[in-house]
């Protein structure tokens, strides 16, 4: 069914809509699923001395600082077509297709690491 309202969204040309992501996440318990998920991740890389943490495919794309932990997951390629990037001044971005620029999720400056 994804497919198909992929393909249907392509054929308008509006941008995509990740419908397994939404069907996911609007399910009750798979919403608490990951949020206990990020929840366990920031803990446990706090608990480590670490400054953040990158996950992938928990089918929720994020960036958000929690706890003085930056936590980053890339999402799911196949569903919510997004990508974590660090941009040529060291910015990391949550990167999602089909949106413009500005709606881009941003953490201003706050690198896990010093440019190499």
């Amino acid at each position: 069914m994804n497919d198909y309202v992929s393909d249907l969204w392509r054929l308008t040309r509006f941008s995509y809509w990740p419908l397994a992501e939404r069907l996911k996440l609007a399910v009750s318990t798979s919403a608490r699923f990951i949020e206990r998920f990020e929840d366990a991740a920031i803990t446990h890389a706090r608990a480590r001395g670490y400054d953040g943490i990158v996950c992938g495919h928990i089918h929720r794309a994020n960036l958000r600082r929690a706890g003085g932990v930056v936590y980053c997951n890339t999402g799911v390629w196949v569903e919510s077509c997004s990508a974590l990037i660090e941009d040529a001044n060291g910015e990391l971005r949550l990167w999602r297709l089909g949106r413009a620029r500005r709606e881009h999720s941003k953490l201003a400056r706050a690198l896990l690491a010093d440019p190499a």
